[in-house]
């Protein structure tokens, strides 16, 4: 009692005349496939390394525009000198934002409010101020700043970017990038 057609093949000879499925790659294409990857990523890892370096750098400059607009405000607010002053050796060491009652340029710890201090930034950024900025910013009570000038936020030795953090004579601050400054580069401006 076979149902089955006459000339059919037997089900077990159709099973084993199939070709097994290919469930996986060969190592030629793995080789392949990562070969291509390794070219992408040593091309990317660069521009990453970048666009890390000059988030940081904007990350900076962004902070010190914070506080030099800070202490403009607070010279307005309480209509006396406002000042900001590094804390250490050099800016990137930290700075602090204090109401100056005696006018002496100093911070009297006991005698006069600090406003905000503001800790030393990310190793290998370096900040450099011009002469008048050397060891303070100082804001008088009508918004002026004392004298203009700039200061420079200079990323780390290999990467040559830096940012301009310019204050007018009118208490006003803008920022300039070296592709906005002629004559100037990062060895001049971040020696």
């Amino acid at each position: 009692m076979n149902n089955k057609p006459a000339g059919a093949f037997p089900y077990n000879a159709v099973m084993r005349a199939r070709k097994p499925q290919q469930n996986g790659v060969t190592l030629v294409e793995l080789i392949f496939t990562i070969a291509i990857m390794a070219i992408i990523l040593a091309m990317a890892i660069p521009n990453l390394r970048t666009m890390i370096v000059s988030s940081r750098l904007t990350s900076q400059t962004n902070t010190l525009i914070g506080a030099l607009s800070m202490a403009r405000s607070e010279a307005i607010k309480r209509n006396n000198l406002v000042i900001m002053a590094r804390t250490g050796a050099n800016w990137q060491d930290g700075w602090n934002i204090f109401v100056d009652l005696d006018a002496d340029n100093a911070f009297d710890v006991n005698n006069e409010p600090e406003i905000q201090r503001y800790e030393a930034i990310s190793s290998g950024f370096s900040i450099r101020p011009t002469g008048v900025f050397t060891n303070r910013a100082v804001y008088r009570p009508d918004g002026r700043i004392t004298a203009n000038g700039h200061f420079d936020t200079c990323s780390p030795a290999g990467d040559t970017d830096f940012r301009r953090v310019i204050i007018a004579d009118t208490g006003r601050i803008s920022v300039a990038t070296p592709e906005s400054l002629v004559d100037e580069s990062y060895e001049t401006a971040c020696p």
